[in-house]
């Protein structure tokens, strides 16, 4: 009877701990991204940024329906309105775009190690106690 107890409280913090770190090591595979105005030069350096929003030198705003890519130093989208626009890079002022941000997702991450590590420590902990309890009762 003891025995069957303290195994069904490890094989269910067992499951909590793998589904905890599971949701974590997704997290920092996929990484955590944020959209940010950023300049022209961070965009010619990473062109695999998905676009959203370009403003130019001159001032002018260009909204696109679905992301726009950058290829050969031109941007191409579809705006909102349905029409198609080329924009070269050097009428670019800024653009907003959808990045990987490397400090969010490392602070996921160690929470996710923190948090899993913490549970682990407790279930070592609570079947220790659990298995003292139950041999105590037993030996009354």
């Amino acid at each position: 009877m003891a025995s069957q107890l303290v195994g069904r409280y490890r094989i269910q913090c067992i499951r909590i701990i793998a589904i905890i770190t599971l949701v974590f090591v997704l997290t920092f595979l996929l990484g955590c991204h944020s959209k940010d105005f950023i300049g022209r030069g961070e965009i010619e350096a990473y062109p695999q940024y998905p676009i959203f929003i370009v403003i130019t030198v001159d001032g002018e705003v260009f909204e696109f329906e679905s992301s726009a890519v950058l290829e050969d130093s031109i941007i191409k989208g579809t705006l909102k309105d349905g029409t198609s626009v080329e924009i070269a890079l050097t009428r670019v002022n800024m653009v907003y775009a959808k990045r990987f941000d490397k400090s969010r997702t490392g602070a996921v991450c160690c929470f996710g190690v923190g948090t899993t590590t913490l549970l682990a420590i407790l279930t070592v902990v609570g079947i220790t106690a659990l298995i003292l309890f139950v041999g105590a009762a037993a030996s009354l």
